[in-house]
């Protein structure tokens, strides 16, 4: 995922949240329900942008909230 998203160049855009949708419980993704610190600081690092991890039912639930 990191190295895609460096390839899309998206450090040249302005300031925004890389949203994962995920149904993988890894370990190393998380920590106390939030992204890793190490992700976020490798994503931050790479990119400029910040990361936020959520399950696919919040996905939706929040996709069908928008309506």
């Amino acid at each position: 995922m990191l190295l895609g998203l460096v390839k899309l160049q998206l450090a040249t855009t302005p300031s925004a949240r890389i949203l994962l949708v995920t149904g993988d419980q890894k370990e190393d993704w998380m920590s106390f329900g939030k992204p890793h610190p190490i992700l976020l600081a490798e994503l931050f690092q790479l990119t400029g942008h910040v990361l936020d991890i959520v399950k696919p039912a919040e996905f939706v639930k929040t996709v069908r909230d928008l309506k």
